[in-house]
Formats: structure tokens, sequence, C-alpha cells
């Protein structure tokens, strides 16, 4: 693919990107661009530093003391240069003890070099991950929504109960979702969970357009669930609250049923879908004076904004504000890292707070920040965890 793209920027910005960053040392230290390069630096030189900048899982092979490879060429001046930054290189690379420990003496030694230490880097990285509770990161900030659903689930008597998220879709408000889960599981109330996403087009004016769209996304997730094996729904006529709550009666140890859906923002073109979901509510809603029972169903929509949409996210916001759907969770904001802070104190993770500063410094995307989305945060928070594991 053409780029304006100078090359050796294109190779730092494929080490930022890579999961796993192989530097291949032999005798040539290789490349050295003259501009915005006052240290001199080779062009793998430069790809090493950002990996170790990016906190990149780094594998670094040397070839043999004895190996006859090719080395540098150019004027006696230039081939010295380069052949003590090559030294200096390979110095800076074992002091941070990457290197594998034997060198490699021809290509296919060091494929095999490669692949073993590959093999051996998934192996260590499954067995870390295997005991590493990486569901601490649904508990990272939220508490004011928590506090907020547990106390309305308390208060609120009927079966049926509904709440509304309003968000960006890098809040990730479906992890909020999984956390309740969770917490209900610590609890031992047994819960199920249905993340739907209705198809709803943007062209559907009609309400029984909406509502077909929601029970065949409802049915859809439903019928793949094990504990539903002899509870399908045949089809989306079937698709009730009366019936969901038959099905979690004749279960007997499931309490609640937990159905949350997800519209974006790229479908509101018109103010028909804030009438039609006010509508469902009301509708599902009334039928709390007929059903008796112990047993819960939440119904949680998340209006979610997504990047690119026709509308601004102030437009999106001014649409969504008058829907009618029970209760209305605070705002999602963004996570800070005093948040995270406190994630690492209230989850025993880390206790220590120049460790936690530290610890906080070398994971987050971006240190001249304090405040990000959830979504920025996720692989973050699992380096974080994955750390800590190994220091202890």
């Amino acid at each position: 693919m053409a780029d304006d793209v100078e090359p050796s920027a294109e190779c730092v910005n494929d080490v930022a990107r890579c999961d796993i960053y192989i530097l291949i040392l032999a005798n040539r230290y290789g490349f050295i661009k003259d501009d915005a390069n006052p240290d001199r630096f080779s062009v793998t030189e430069l790809e090493y530093n950002a990996a170790v900048a990016n906190d990149k899982s780094i594998l670094a092979f040397f070839a043999d003391t004895a190996s006859t490879l090719e080395g540098d060429t150019g004027s006696k001046a230039e081939v010295e240069e380069k052949k003590k930054k090559l030294a200096a290189f390979k110095q800076k690379v074992q002091n941070s003890k990457m290197m594998h420990p034997e060198g490699f003496t021809n290509p296919y030694h060091l494929a095999l070099q490669v692949a073993e230490s590959l093999i051996k880097r998934f192996s260590l990285e499954a067995q870390i991950q295997s005991r590493i509770d990486y569901n601490k990161i649904y508990w990272c900030d939220r508490e004011k929504q928590d506090s907020f659903f547990d106390k309305k689930r308390r208060d609120i008597k009927e079966p049926l109960q509904f709440y509304l998220i309003k968000c960006h879709e890098n809040d990730m408000p479906h992890f909020f979702i999984e956390r309740k889960k969770l917490e209900f599981e610590e609890r031992e109330i047994k819960t199920i969970d249905l993340l739907v996403q209705p198809a709803v087009l943007e062209d559907d004016t009609d309400y029984e357009s909406v509502e077909f769209a929601i029970k065949k996304a409802i049915l859809k997730e439903w019928n793949k669930m094990t504990v539903f094996a002899k509870h399908k729904f045949r089809d989306e006529d079937e698709v009730t609250p009366q019936k969901a709550i038959k099905v979690l009666e004749a279960l007997q140890e499931y309490e609640y049923l937990l159905i949350a859906w997800n519209i974006q923002s790229i479908y509101w073109k018109n103010d028909k879908l804030q009438e039609h979901i006010s509508m469902f509510y009301k509708k599902c809603c009334d039928l709390n004076s007929i059903i008796k029972t112990t047993k819960k169903i939440f119904f949680i929509g998340m209006l979610t904004y997504t990047d690119g949409s026709p509308l601004t996210r102030e437009q999106f916001d001014q649409r969504i504000r008058n829907i009618e759907y029970g209760n209305v969770f605070p705002e999602f904001p963004l996570i800070k890292t005093e948040d995270i802070k406190q994630w690492l104190i209230q989850n025993e993770i880390e206790d220590n707070p120049e460790d936690q500063k530290t610890i906080i410094v070398s994971s987050v995307p971006d240190k001249n920040r304090d405040a990000y989305f959830m979504s920025e945060l996720e692989k973050p928070l699992r380096t974080i965890l994955e750390k800590v594991y190994l220091q202890s």
C-alpha cells in the first residue's frame, strides 16, 4: 500500500501496534537516518526503543560470536562507528535480560530458537492467565451506578423492572452488566443474563417493527443458552415477560433474569425510535399488575453514542433526553487515575502508594491525561493484574 509515511517512522509505528517484538542482531548495526535522530540510532534500535517505551513483550536473538554473517559496509569511519554502536546496543539489550541464552549459528538455528521462545512465551502466558482473576477489571469505578441499581432493585417490588443507561460506546456499559452478574453470583443469587442487539432499521416507523426486532434479538440469545435447553422459544410471538417468568419459576433456583439491549446512535434519524422505546416500556410495565411472582426480570436499555454517527453527541443526548423507560442511571463518567488507585486498594491488588503510582504510570495509554474511557483501560487493567501477579 502506497503512503507518504517515512519508512523508519512506519517501522516504529508498526512496533507500537504489535503484541510481541522480535529483535534479531547479528553483525550489522543497520541504516542510520540523519533527520530527527540526534543520537544516531539505527532504525532497528529505534524500533527496540519504541518496544521498550510501549511496554511490549520483547524476544531478542543474537548471532553466535563466531558468526561469519555479513557486517556493515561503507567508509572506514562509518563501519567503525556502527561497530561501536552495535556493541553498545547489544550490551543494552543484555542488561535488560531479554535475549536468548544461546547465539544462533545459521538461519535454521534462528528459526528453531524463535519457535521455541514463542511456544514457551505462550505457555507461560496461558499459565499466568489461568491464575489471574481478570473479572476484577469489571470492578474499576462505577460505584455510583452500582449503588443506584442495588437500591432501586431492593426498593422496587414489581417483578418487571426497567433501567436506562445513556453513554458513549467507549464507556463499555456491558462491563457493568457483567459486574452485576458476578456480584449476584457472590451473593449466591442465581441470575441469567442476556445481552441482545436488536436489528432496528433506520426506516422502522411503526412500533410493531421495533417490538419485533427486540423480541427477535431476545429469542436468538435465549435459545443459545444451555439453561434454557428445555424451555426454548419457537418464535417471536412466544417471547413475552409472562413466558419468561414461567420459565424462571420452572427453573426454581434462578431468581433473576437480566436482559440488556443496546441501540447505537447511528439509528436515531428521527424521534420515532424514542416513542417506540417508551411504548415498549409502558406495554411491559402494565403487566406488573397481573404478574404475581417473587422472580424478577431487569430490562436494561443501553443507548450508546458511536463516533462517526450522523448526529453529534449533543444532538444525540437531546434526542434521547425524554425517553420514558423507568429508572435512568447516573452518567457514566471517564475513569480517572484516582479511580484506578481506589480499584487497586479495594480489590486487594496493590496497597503500597508508591507501587500504585509506578504501576499506573507504566500502564495507562497516555501519561499526559488523567481520565480515560473504559475501552482505553481494558487492556492496561489486564496488564496491571499480570504485572502484580508476576511481582508476587
